[in-house]
């Protein structure tokens, strides 16, 4: 594992709590999918007993070298993420290993598709180099910004067939997504 578990996983004998601090995480459920887990915890401060609900969606189709065969599970990740985030308050937090290729990446696509569905034209490469300024190297190597690219067409494209609002947006690019610079 290159990312530290920073979660109790009760599945693999550990204890369902663990302190951080003034914190504690508890474990309280795991959905385990193809492609992803997704994990809720409650995360406690100790001084005060304040408590907070948290879920962790843990993509875990991702090959350590390379990128998913395909950008139909990653769009349905990012689809399942997004509803559950915009039932909650607070902000989101996308993290890998490193914190720049695979983060970078989803990033991209989500900050992409939602500009899409406000009729907002965003290129990719603007999208990463806007990432850059913030966190060198997000959407690391030539085969994410090719995974980057794809993903962004495949989710107008299923954008597309559930709404009217990117019609405008495929037809005044010509079908392209940001890729005259690539």
């Amino acid at each position: 594992m290159k990312c530290h578990r920073y979660w109790p996983e009760p599945t693999q004998g550990t204890e369902q709590s663990i302190k951080c601090g003034n914190y504690s995480v508890n474990f309280k459920a795991q959905d385990v999918l193809a492609t992803y887990v997704v994990r809720t915890f409650v995360l406690q401060e100790q001084s005060s007993g304040q408590e907070r609900e948290v879920i962790q969606f843990a993509y875990t189709g991702w090959p350590d070298h390379g990128v998913p065969a395909t950008t139909t599970e990653m769009i349905n990740f990012r689809h399942r993420v997004k509803v559950e985030h915009l039932k909650r308050k607070g902000p989101m937090l996308t993290h890998c290993s490193a914190g720049v290729g695979r983060t970078g990446t989803f990033i991209g696509l989500d900050s992409f598709l939602d500009n899409a569905l406000l009729c907002q034209r965003a290129p990719i490469l603007s999208i990463v180099e806007q990432m850059r300024n913030s966190r060198n190297f997000m959407v690391q190597s030539p085969i994410q910004f090719v995974f980057l690219y794809v993903a962004c067409l495949d989710g107008l494209e299923r954008i597309k067939k559930t709404t009217d609002k990117v019609g405008w947006l495929v037809g005044s690019w010509g079908g392209q997504v940001g890729l005259e610079k690539v």
